[in-house]
């Protein structure tokens, strides 16, 4: 008689690993019925549209068959002919608006009922596909790098999923297109944008030049007299000055009047607020003039001797140097290579 077996004790590695497996199994079958369910909802949304459409087309047929029946009312009822005419005309555009509103269901369903019968793959491409269309605006239309790439690491783990090999070019272009991103530098667009914001605040303190005619200024060379005839010369000297003609060879300055100096701090004011929308534009040029402005502005209006003011000035050149809109790679590659494939793709 054959002896039997004894039954072998399984160690705690050979538990765990026993347990991990049921529990990944689990996993598995739950993420099936999430899909399942998903998909079930789907279909059951695009069988209401269908639903919809079919009673659009009765109710159609029902306002068919009442024209119909209203023409031939009209013509017992020998009615003029132009108020049979313009009473037809009246139906036949409510039928035509009716048709079109069928028509318009109908195109936005096909669609939907498309990928339903080309299955998970699809749905996977076209939201890929998607995703690649959101990089693009986000990079070429807002600036926004980090969306951009975030938008283009969601497309590829899309493909990822899929399994696909014949995605792998695909995927490869999405890897040199987020390196690209990665690879931009950084601009600190709040920071310098609070910068320009703090510059435009302390206008209001800063000290403005004084014009002051070289003829009033003390010329610091007089002395006292050292005689009675020496200060008798001095003032004879000075009594002949008391009227006297030059000519200027420039315009005069005039000393600015308090409405000019408040309409020259605003202006001030406004190139800095100027430059701060550029600047959130990403136009450049239009920030870098805009601080060249501010710049010239300052050493017209305001005392190049106070600290404030040569801080402002030093803080404006390092500002106008800074790139503020790198050129922007090109994420259209990938787009059309995927495009390309699913036009050559057989659909499952």
């Amino acid at each position: 008689m054959p002896e039997s077996v004894p039954p072998v004790a399984l160690s705690n590695g050979d538990r765990a690993v026993s347990r991990s497996r049921r529990m990944l199994g689990s996993m598995i079958r739950f993420l099936r019925a999430v899909l399942l369910l998903a998909m079930v909802a789907a279909i059951v949304v695009l069988f209401e549209q269908v639903s919809d459409i079919n009673g659009i087309r009765a109710a159609f047929g029902d306002r068919l068959d009442e024209v119909r029946t209203r023409v031939a009312e009209l013509r017992a009822a020998q009615m003029p002919a132009t108020e049979v005419e313009r009473r037809l005309t009246a139906l036949q555009t409510e039928l035509q608006a009716t048709r079109e509103q069928a028509q318009a269901t109908a195109r936005q369903v096909d669609p939907v009922l498309e990928l339903l019968r080309q299955g998970r793959p699809a749905w996977y491409r076209a939201e890929a596909v998607y995703l690649m269309q959101m990089a693009n605006q986000a990079l070429q239309l807002r600036g926004d790098a980090a969306a951009a790439l975030r938008a283009l690491w969601l497309a590829d783990r899309n493909l990822e999923t899929l399994g696909d090999p014949r995605l792998l070019g695909v995927r490869e272009t999405l890897a040199r297109e987020m390196a690209d991103l990665r690879a931009l530098p950084t601009v600190d667009v709040p920071g310098i944008s609070l910068q320009l914001s703090t510059l435009a605040g302390n206008v209001e303190q800063w000290p403005l030049r004084r014009h002051v005619p070289q003829r009033w200024a003390p010329s610091g060379t007089d002395a006292p007299a050292a005689s009675s005839d020496a200060m008798w010369q001095q003032w004879l000297a000075q009594l002949r000055r008391l009227v006297e003609i030059r000519r200027a060879e420039g315009p005069i300055a005039a000393l600015a009047s308090p409405e000019l100096e408040r309409l020259q701090r605003l202006q001030t004011i406004l190139q800095f607020q100027a430059a701060r929308i550029a600047l959130l534009q990403r136009d450049a040029a239009t920030f870098r003039a805009e601080l060249g402005g501010a710049l010239g502005s300052i050493d017209r209006f305001f005392d190049a001797a106070d600290p404030a003011v040569g801080t402002a000035r030093q803080q404006l050149e390092a500002l106008r140097e800074m790139p503020i809109d790198p050129k922007r790679p090109d994420l259209s590659a990938s787009l059309t290579q995927l495009r390309a494939l699913e036009a050559q793709m057989v659909m499952p």
